[in-house]
């Protein structure tokens, strides 16, 4: 378990300096993607990867926020009410096929918000938790 959420003061300058970076808002299966990574699931991925590495994972954007950002650049991606998840640190961008793509590591700020199930949403560092008292997991439905 490896989760990418900073705490303390390296999450208090990440959403101060946010303010200031482009922005990209991340939905359907990119927002999925984004949790997974930011809960530790994806582990040892610690972003989003160019093609060609092993699990790679490019996060794909705008040719207009591409041509606004280089290596070195952070974006600030947000979920679809404009919460920041989490900050991208630009290491690679690429154009393939009329497809804008980012590559770089992810400092998650918070995870993002669900009204249902909250008590089945388990991180890999939560889940040890929910194992009852013989050392196996307790029945989380049924």
């Amino acid at each position: 378990m490896h989760p990418l959420l900073v705490t303390g003061v390296r999450r208090d300058e990440l959403l101060e300096q946010s303010s200031t970076w482009p922005s990209w808002t991340v939905t359907g299966d990119v927002l999925t993607q984004l949790e997974m990574l930011i809960a530790g699931f994806l582990w040892p991925l610690r972003g989003f990867a160019p093609s060609g590495e092993p699990g790679a994972m490019p996060l794909e954007v705008s040719a207009d926020l591409a041509s606004r950002v280089a290596p070195g650049a952070d974006v600030a991606l947000r979920d679809p009410e404009g919460v920041l998840l989490a900050a991208l640190r630009v290491q690679d961008r690429w154009e393939i096929n009329g497809v804008w793509c980012l590559a770089g590591p992810v400092d998650g700020i918070e995870l993002p918000a669900h009204d249902d199930f909250t008590g089945l949403r388990l991180t890999p560092g939560e889940a040890p938790l929910a194992r009852g008292d013989d050392g196996g997991y307790a029945p989380v439905a049924g």
